[in-house]
C-alpha cells in the first residue's frame, strides 16, 4: 500500500508590534504546494517593505515552478536544494538591482526563510535571522542557525542563549538579501512525520520570547494551531513588542 501523502496546514499571523507604525514583515503561501516564505524587511523609508515584497513575490513564482517541475520530473533531494539555492540567489540579485537603481532604497535588504514541501520532507533555502523550528512530540528544534552578529558571539562562547536576547547586537545581522550582488545561501532538508509542527518566525517573536516559553504556549494550545499562533504574537507584545512579530505554523497532515 503506498505511503499517504503530506501536506501543510498552514496558519499565520502578522503584527507591526509596540513600537513600529508599519509591518515591513512579508510572508506568503501556497498551502496546495507545501511552499512557505517568510521575509524580515530592513531599512529607511519604507525601504524594508520593499525588499521583503520582492523577496516573496519573486520566490512564490520560483518555487511554484519547481515545485511543479519535481512533481512532473521526479527531482532528486539534491536538485530541489540546488534549485531553492539559485531562485534565492536570483531574488538577492533583483533587491539589490532595485535598490542601486533608485536612490531611496540604497541599502535595503531582508532576511529569507523558504521552504517546499516533497514527499515526506521539507528542503529549505535561509538567509538572516529569521527562523525555523520542528516542534514534535513536545519537543522543539531550531533547524535553521542565525546569520547574525550576536549568534557568532554566542558560538564563540561569549554569550549563553538567554544573554543574547537582551543583547545590544541583537539586530545586527551578517547576511541578508539585497546589500551585495551576491549572497551566501544556507540549505537544509528535514524529514518530516505526520503531526509534527513547523514554525516559522521573524526576531520579532525570538528577541522577546524565549524558547522554552515559544515550546510551553505550542504544547499549552496543541489543540489549535489559531490559538497557538496568536497567543505567540501576544507573548511576543507583551514582553515589548520591539520589532514587527510574524509567526507561521505548519501542521504536517496525511491527506
Amino acid at each position: 500500500m503506498p505511503d499517504k501523502k503530506l501536506h501543510l496546514r498552514i496558519t499565520s499571523e502578522s503584527h507591526p508590534g509596540r513600537k513600529r507604525s508599519n509591518n515591513e514583515d512579508r510572508f506568503a503561501v501556497d498551502e496546495r504546494l507545501g511552499i512557505i516564505i517568510l521575509a524580515d524587511g530592513m531599512g529607511g523609508h519604507l525601504s524594508g517593505e520593499v525588499a521583503s515584497e520582492i523577496a516573496t513575490r519573486s520566490l512564490m513564482s520560483k518555487l511554484r515552478l519547481l515545485s511543479k517541475s519535481a512533481s512532473s520530473k521526479s527531482e532528486s533531494s539534491s536538485r530541489l536544494i540546488e534549485g531553492i539555492k539559485v531562485a534565492i540567489t536570483e531574488t538577492n540579485f533583483s533587491i539589490y538591482q532595485a535598490a542601486s537603481s533608485n536612490a531611496e532604497h540604497k541599502g535595503m535588504g531582508t532576511t529569507v526563510v523558504a521552504i517546499m514541501l516533497n514527499g515526506s520532507s521539507i528542503h529549505v533555502g535561509h538567509v538572516g535571522d529569521s527562523r525555523l523550528y520542528c516542534f514534535r512530540r513536545d519537543k522543539m528544534t531550531r533547524l535553521t542557525t542565525d546569520h547574525s552578529l550576536v549568534q557568532d558571539l554566542v558560538d564563540r562562547g561569549l554569550y549563553t542563549e538567554e544573554q543574547a536576547r537582551s543583547a545590544s547586537v541583537s539586530h545586527i545581522v551578517t547576511r541578508s538579501l539585497g546589500l551585495k550582488d551576491q549572497v551566501e545561501v544556507d540549505v537544509l532538508t528535514a524529514g518530516l512525520k505526520t503531526g509534527d509542527h513547523l514554525l516559522i518566525c521573524t526576531d520579532g517573536l525570538t528577541d522577546m520570547v524565549a524558547d522554552w516559553q515559544i515550546r510551553e504556549i505550542l504544547k499549552e494550545y496543541s489543540y489549535s494551531s489559531e490559538a497557538a499562533v496568536h497567543k505567540l504574537v501576544e507573548a511576543a507584545n507583551y514582553h515589548g513588542g520591539r520589532d514587527n512579530i510574524s509567526v507561521i505554523l505548519a501542521q504536517v497532515c496525511t491527506e
